[in-house]
C-alpha cells in the first residue's frame, strides 16, 4: 500500500517534470533542458525499480473525510480513535475466524498476532496508513489474506450489487458480520467518508454508500446449526468449494469447504483423494439461515466433514455436473 502511494507520488511528479522539459530546448534552454532530462530519468528509473519491490507486511490506508476532517489541518482524536479501533476489529476478527467459529463474547483468538500499527499520517483527506506488526510467534500466519479478505466484505456492503453481498456476508462468521455492522454504524453516525487503499485496490465509500452499508448489515440476522446430508459429492478443487446432489429430488446445495474438511479430501498437491469426487456420501454441513428484516431468507452452507455412506443406501453416480 505505501508502495502505491510513492508511485502515485512519483508518477505526478514524473508528469509535471514532463511539462517543464516540453516548454525547453537544448537550444534556448541547455541547462534547464538537462537539469528536467536528468530528473526525469531518475523519475522513471525509481517508478521502474520501485514497481518491482514486494511488500512484505500486510499494509491498507485509510483516508476519512466529511465532518470529522477539519479541512487539511486534522481530524478530531475521538474520531479517529474508535474509526482505527473499530477497523482493527473486522481484521482482527477475520483473522480469528481462520482458526475456527468466532464466539459472541470473550477475548479473541490470536488477537495480538492481528494488529496492525500506525506507519504514517497522510494530509489532504486526513488519513492513516496502517501495517502488520510483525509477529514474535515463529511461522504465525500472514495477516495479508485476512486483511484482504476484511476489505473485500467492506467493498461488498457498500458498493457491491445485492448478489454480491449475499455471496460475500454468506462466507463469513457471524462474528465478523458484527464487526462490520459496527464499523458503517459508527462512521454512519460521525457524517464520514472513507477511501481504502490496499495492494491494487482503491476505492472510495461516499456518505450515501457509507448509509447504505450500514442498513445492509444491521438488517441482518444470521442464525446457523449443523445438519447431515445424505448424497452425491462434487467438488471443485481450486475454487475450494462442493456441490451436494440430493437423491430424493431435495435441491442441491453447493457452496465453500472449511479449511479442516478441505484438507481431508486432497492430497499434498492438491488433487482430490481417489474414490471421493462423484460417490454418494454422508455429509456434514453447517447450515446458515440469513433473515433479512424485509422478511426474506436465504440459506447458505459449509461443508464441514465427509464420510462414507450407512449401510443400505445406493451408491449409484449420477453424470458429474454438466456432463
Amino acid at each position: 500500500m505505501a508502495k502505491r502511494l510513492e508511485l502515485e507520488a512519483l508518477r505526478a511528479d514524473l508528469a509535471a517534470v514532463t511539462g517543464l522539459l516540453a516548454r525547453r530546448s537544448p537550444q534556448r534552454d541547455p541547462i534547464g533542458h538537462f537539469q528536467f532530462r536528468r530528473r526525469r530519468e531518475m523519475l522513471e528509473r525509481q517508478i521502474h525499480d520501485l514497481g518491482a519491490v514486494e511488500e512484505p507486511l500486510a499494509e491498507v490506508g485509510l483516508f476519512f473525510s466529511g465532518r470529522p476532517v477539519i479541512g487539511s489541518r486534522g481530524i478530531t482524536a475521538d474520531f479517529s480513535t474508535k474509526a482505527l479501533g473499530s477497523f482493527q476489529a473486522v481484521v482482527s476478527t477475520r483473522y480469528a475466524a481462520d482458526s475456527g467459529p468466532v464466539g459472541r463474547a470473550g477475548r479473541l483468538r490470536h488477537r495480538d498476532r492481528s494488529q496492525l500499527i500506525i506507519k504514517d499520517v497522510v494530509r489532504g483527506s486526513f488519513g492513516f496508513v496502517l501495517e502488520e506488526a510483525e509477529s514474535e510467534v515463529e511461522e504465525s500466519p500472514s495477516l495479508k489474506p485476512a486483511l484482504d479478505d476484511a476489505i473485500g466484505i467492506i467493498y461488498s456492503a457498500a458498493k457491491g450489487a445485492q448478489a454480491e453481498f449475499n455471496e460475500a456476508t454468506d462466507a463469513q462468521d457471524p462474528k465478523v458480520l458484527d464487526s462490520v455492522k459496527t464499523f458503517f454504524a459508527f462512521l454512519d453516525e460521525q457524517g464520514a467518508a472513507v477511501r481504502i487503499v490496499e495492494g491494487e485496490r482503491d476505492f472510495t465509500i461516499s456518505r450515501d454508500e457509507v448509509s447504505r452499508a450500514r442498513v445492509r448489515t444491521d438488517n441482518l440476522e444470521v442464525q446457523e446449526g449443523f445438519e447431515n446430508f445424505i448424497g452425491i459429492l462434487y467438488l471443485l478443487p481450486d475454487a475450494r468449494r462442493f456441490e451436494l446432489h440430493d437423491q430424493r429430488g431435495e435441491p442441491t446445495k453447493r457452496g465453500p469447504i472449511s479449511r479442516e474438511c478441505f484438507d481431508t479430501l486432497v492430497t499434498p498437491s492438491g488433487n482430490i483423494r481417489e474414490g471421493i469426487a462423484g460417490s454418494v456420501r454422508l455429509t456434514r454441513l453447517k447450515v446458515r439461515q440469513t433473515a433479512m428484516r424485509n422478511g426474506e431468507t436465504r440459506a447458505s452452507y459449509t461443508l464441514v466433514s465427509v464420510d462414507d455412506a450407512p449401510p443400505g443406501v445406493p451408491l449409484a453416480v449420477e453424470p458429474a455436473p454438466g456432463k
